[in-house]
Order: C-alpha cells, then structure tokens, then sequence
C-alpha cells in the first residue's frame, strides 16, 4: 500500500509527456491547453540549432505551446540562453493570440520572472533583444507587464539596475500610463534603482588644492625645468652673465 502511495504521488508530481495540462499565470484569459515534445527538440533548443527546431516545426512537433518538464516554453529557453534568432523565429511563426501561439504571459514557476524579467537581463541587449522585447510588451495585459516577481520588482528594476536605456526608453514613449504606475511603487521604484547605478559626481577642487597639486607636479628628467627657472645650468647662465 504505500507503495501504491509513492507511486500516485511520483505521477502526480510527474506527469506523462502526452497529457495536456493548463497554464496558470497572471493575466491570462482562459486556460490554454499545452504538451511537451520530443526530448530531442529541447535539446536541439538548449543548444541554439536553428535547423532542427525548423524542421520539428515543419514536422509540427512543435509550436508556441511546448512546455518542458520544467514548465518553460521554447521561446522561454531560446531567450535564457541568448539564442535570439531561435527567440525571433518562435515570436514570428507562432505570434501571441494565434492558434498555438507563444504565451506573453508565461512566468517563472519559483522566482515569479517573466518574460520581460527575462529579456533585461539580457547581456548584451542587441536589435534581437529588442525585437523580441516588443513583441512581448505590445501584446502582454497589463497584469504581466507590471508583475513583480517574489522580490517585488518589475522588469523595470532590471532595466534600470543595467542602465538599459532602450528599454527605459522604450517604455516611456508606448507605455506611458503602466510605465508611471510602475515608477510611483513605494516598496522599490525602478527610478530610485537608476540613480544608484549612476557614478557619484565629484566635488571641484578648491583653488588651495588645485595650486597645491600644481606644485607637486613632477616633470621628466629631461627637460630640465628646474634649471631654467633657478637660472643654473650652463645655457641660461653663460648667456646672460656674456650679456
């Protein structure tokens, strides 16, 4: 019997590739129904091989849908590990709210990231990044796109905290009114984030300090400035005691 125990438990905790489950995430409206693929194709996406996703998808053994046994999608796994091509190419063939469409709203089961969270902390953020950026924020609810993940910060406290200045301003121009609401958070705003990043600025030396430092200025030997303002040496001397 309480093997029976374990063995409903492990089953229940694992369930088979070929059953359908529903996704539950911030936003969402209505369940989606998604299925796992072949364990050839995760890989084939864990190692950026753009050729072989192509052909599972031609082969239509995979689409936005696809979760893992991690619960991450293709698009999720091309973006954390910076296949943006492979991310590109999962947003253009199966784009949010088609038929097996990727999810905008999909979220980190533990941290509470999405793919937003996801996307700034990308290094580096090049034109892919940002493609896939929009994609993503023009089709999010607003549910997903001001979420906080379990630390309390939204995908603009990475954006700040990198000094991501495309997304900042991005962001401001598309989405102002989420974007202010975002910005007055009293617990951590992205704002306050970016001042702290930026480099101090210093104070201007006092004139005492600056004539000191110009007195302690060290000249190469070679120039030899010191005998020409004390009047040693055999040039400045000789032609004047001549003259």
């Amino acid at each position: 019997q309480q093997q029976q125990q374990q063995q409903q438990q492990y089953q229940q905790q694992n369930p088979p590739a070929n059953l359908s489950r529903q996704r539950s995430v911030p936003g969402q409206v209505g369940a989606q129904q998604t299925c796992e693929g072949p364990p050839a194709l995760w890989k084939a996406v864990h190692v950026g091989d753009m050729h072989q996703v192509v052909a599972f998808i031609r082969s239509g053994q995979c689409h936005g849908g696809y979760r893992d046994a991690s619960d991450h999608s293709v698009l999720w796994h091309a973006i954390s590990f910076s296949h943006l091509q492979l991310a590109v190419l999962m947003l253009e063939t199966f784009p949010p709210g088609s038929q097996n469409g990727i999810d905008p709203c999909e979220v980190h089961s533990r941290r509470g990231d999405t793919l937003l969270h996801l996307l700034c902390q990308l290094r580096p953020f090049g034109p892919e990044s940002a493609k896939v950026f929009k994609g993503i924020a023009t089709s999010a609810p607003p549910e997903t796109f001001e979420h906080l993940n379990k630390a309390g910060c939204s995908f603009m406290h990475h954006a700040a905290s990198t000094l991501n200045f495309w997304v900042l301003r991005y962001v401001a121009r598309h989405f102002p009114r989420p974007l202010k609401r975002m910005i007055c958070n009293d617990r951590q705003a992205p704002l306050k984030v970016l001042s702290e990043q930026l480099p101090r600025p210093t104070a201007p030396p006092s004139a005492k300090d600056a004539s000191a430092a110009a007195s302690k200025t060290n000249f190469p030997a070679y120039l030899n400035f010191g005998s020409l303002l004390g009047g040693e040496g055999s040039g400045t001397s000789s032609s004047s005691s001549s003259r």
